[in-house]
């Protein structure tokens, strides 16, 4: 059995890739050498850590994530599409693993905070990327390209053509693990770094172009100054990020670019659209439920079976037909997806999980420090982006399983006093 600084290593290292957009670390542009392959690969020799999971975490959470994992399986009886089945359900299997891995691992406090640097990095990482993005999209593009996995680069291209600054990261939901770092710290120097990254993240969710990415900040933001500490200095913080929060507002209106507070305040007739069509397929998505009740119709089958998406093939080389295209790979919500592809049994094995994690995070929340208050926050926030966006992306799951992992690891401490 490999030694304990050894599996952290290895831990690390995947969450530290999965947390970055995927790219070819050794330029050979082969998809198993990207480095998001590389990250399952570091994961691989973690698979003994499964064989004590349930001394671990009890028989009741183990029992829910066995009924989850089969009800996932069993949607391949209905697949018409074995290799979009294969590909979330790899997600699925490696975001677990993360989970029983992370339980194991992140049972000291010297880790986990080691755990919230990697986040906070990774935030700071993203927000340059996303900047360079935003400030010189051609020169990016062109260069990145290189690097970049290729079908990530042509989502990233795509959005980029209709003025979203995508970067698949759900970072405005981990704006509390930031402020964190700001109540822990001393020192004014790191104090100021931390806060001018919470605002440049504020800054980034308002020029990405997505609703969500700026909803959900706000909601992560004001839950993990509330949570984390009673002091005067981060509500001091706090409202002083709103004043500049409309500082960006003015400027940013005078910029012939629609921004994510211009499609909330402003809606054009796109916005609408876009809300529409998430009805629409929901709608499809029930549809889809209901002809395959129990299994659904299979991992990743949602587009297979989704209806007219042959009237957009016959416009591709427009590009709001390829986003289409690309936007109707999932209905954009967790429980619709869900009923959809995996039917009644997945559904209810979905919902027994989360509702246990609900009721988990509630009894605990008050009996923990600031570390377990921000993963609830930060954990709860990912789950407001599964509501609204595509939610079986490895970059999604990973830190998902990751974040719920610490969050059992507090509660086994807990129960062990």
């Amino acid at each position: 059995m490999y030694s304990s600084t050894f599996r952290s290593i290895l831990f690390f290292s995947s969450l530290l890739l999965l947390r970055l957009p995927p790219f070819y670390p050794l330029f050979t542009g082969s998809p198993l050498l990207n480095s998001h392959s590389i990250a399952a690969y570091l994961l691989l020799p973690l698979l003994p850590l499964l064989l004590h999971i349930e001394k671990v975490i009890g028989r009741k959470l183990v029992f829910l994530l066995l009924f989850f994992l089969v009800s996932q399986t069993l949607s391949v009886i209905n697949a018409v599409n074995i290799n979009s089945f294969l590909l979330v359900y790899k997600n699925i299997i490696e975001s677990l693993l993360i989970f029983c891995a992370g339980v194991a691992i992140l049972n000291s406090d010297r880790r986990k905070v080691i755990f919230v640097r990697i986040v906070v990095a990774t935030i700071v990482i993203n927000l340059i990327y996303q900047l360079l993005l935003f400030v010189v999209p051609t020169f990016f593009m062109q260069q990145f390209q290189l690097i970049m996995y290729e079908k990530y680069w042509e989502v990233l291209a795509l959005n980029a053509d209709r003025g979203r600054f995508f970067v698949d990261n759900y970072d405005p939901a981990l704006i509390p693990f930031v402020l964190y770092l700001l109540y822990k710290v001393e020192g004014k120097f790191y104090k100021l770094t931390f806060v001018f990254v919470a605002l440049m993240e504020l800054l980034v969710a308002i020029l990405s172009g997505f609703r969500t990415h700026f909803l959900v900040y706000i909601i992560a933001f004001f839950g993990g100054v509330v949570s984390i500490s009673s002091q005067k200095k981060l509500f001091f913080g706090a409202i002083l990020s709103l004043v500049i929060f409309s500082g960006v507002i003015f400027k940013t209106q005078n910029i012939d670019y629609r921004n994510s507070l211009d499609r909330l305040i402003m809606p054009a007739s796109e916005d609408y659209s876009s809300i529409n069509s998430r009805i629409e397929f929901w709608r499809q998505s029930l549809e889809m439920g209901l002809s395959s009740p129990w299994f659904g119709v299979g991992l990743g089958n949602y587009f297979d079976n989704f209806q007219n998406k042959e009237l957009l093939k016959l416009s591709y080389f427009d590009w709001k037909n390829e986003f289409e295209l690309v936007t109707i790979n999932h209905p954009h919500n967790i429980f619709f997806s869900t009923f959809a592809e995996t039917g009644l049994v997945g559904l209810v094995a979905f919902s027994l999980l989360h509702l246990y994690f609900a009721a988990s995070d509630y009894s605990y929340f008050k009996k923990r420090g600031a570390l377990f208050r921000t993963g609830v926050i930060s954990f709860w926030g990912l789950f407001m982006f599964s509501l609204l966006i595509p939610a079986n992306t490895i970059q999604f799951l990973s830190i998902y399983w990751a974040i719920r992992a610490i969050l059992v690891n507090n509660k086994i401490r807990i129960q062990k006093k």
